[in-house]
């Protein structure tokens, strides 16, 4: 971006690219392994922990920030309960643990959709109260609707079709990158650490809801990848999609850029903590 080799337009490109193509190669690549019970099992309690995960960063956004103005509370609220699985969790996942922590990152991935498209949007639209529930069906879901599918049946994809998903798939994580490096530049003029509330959201969003998770999925399994997927994923900071929504309703912006770019900073020092 310094260099003006990317602009703006070409971030949303780069965007699109992972959104529709890369993370889907992700996801289905990640079921590609053998139908067992206890795989099936350990899926349930990803997707339970994802769940727990958005119910305790709803509970705690209700408690700390009752007393914000209805504007800022919106906001901080959708920073705290929603939290970037795919571009930070999956690539992370990918690297550390390999394709069983991708296929339980995805879980997280799938209903983030399907929260974030629902209660995400009430809490950012108040002039239209209905959701539409049309938009739940993206290429996140999709994705993960054709993998289940492949790993239930046990299918196996054509090996040349399958070489492609898997050089897809080896860009994700670094693209990623990428593109959280572009936002940062794009935004770095709005950046502040003065706000005392985004401080509550970094600490809510970092460290306690993980360090809350914890000792649930430990009770819940002596599986150390899946532990560390659950845990790893819950910590990961506020998504994207809090400024893209923030824009698209006409909210405060800036706020969610705050929350955006302070939650991925501090998970530099969170995330070793927690692991």
């Amino acid at each position: 971006a310094q260099c003006k080799i990317v602009d703006e337009k070409g971030a949303q490109q780069f965007t699109n690219l992972i959104l529709y193509i890369i993370t889907p190669s992700v996801i289905i690549t990640s079921f590609q392994v053998t139908y067992s019970r206890l795989l099936v099992f350990n899926m349930l309690i990803a997707a339970f922990i994802s769940i727990l995960t958005h119910i305790l960063g709803a509970l705690l956004s209700k408690l700390v920030f009752k007393k914000e103005n209805d504007e800022r509370k919106r906001i901080l609220t959708y920073s705290t309960v929603f939290f970037n699985a795919g571009f930070f969790a999956l690539p992370l996942l990918r690297a550390i643990f390999g394709d069983i922590a991708v296929m339980y990152g995805s879980i997280f991935v799938a209903l983030f959709s399907l929260i974030s498209w629902t209660y995400g949007i009430s809490l950012m639209e108040t002039r239209n109260n209905k959701i539409n529930y049309k938009v739940v069906i993206n290429p996140g879901m999709i994705s993960i609707i054709i993998a289940l599918m492949i790993f239930f049946f046990e299918i196996k994809i054509p090996s040349f079709f399958q070489s492609s998903l898997t050089t897809l798939s080896k860009v994700h994580s670094p693209l990623a990158m990428i593109i959280i490096g572009i936002q940062f530049f794009t935004f770095r003029k709005n950046f502040s650490i003065k706000d005392r509330s985004i401080w509550k959201t970094v600490l809510i969003r970092d460290l306690l809801i993980p360090l809350l998770i914890l000792p649930v999925v430990y009770f819940l399994t002596k599986d150390k990848t899946l532990f560390f997927s659950c845990v790893l994923t819950s910590a990961a900071p506020t998504a994207a999609n809090a400024v893209l929504f923030a824009t698209k309703f006409e909210r405060d912006v800036n706020l969610a850029v705050q929350a955006v770019m302070l939650t991925t900073i501090m998970v530099l020092l969170t995330v070793p903590i927690i692991m």
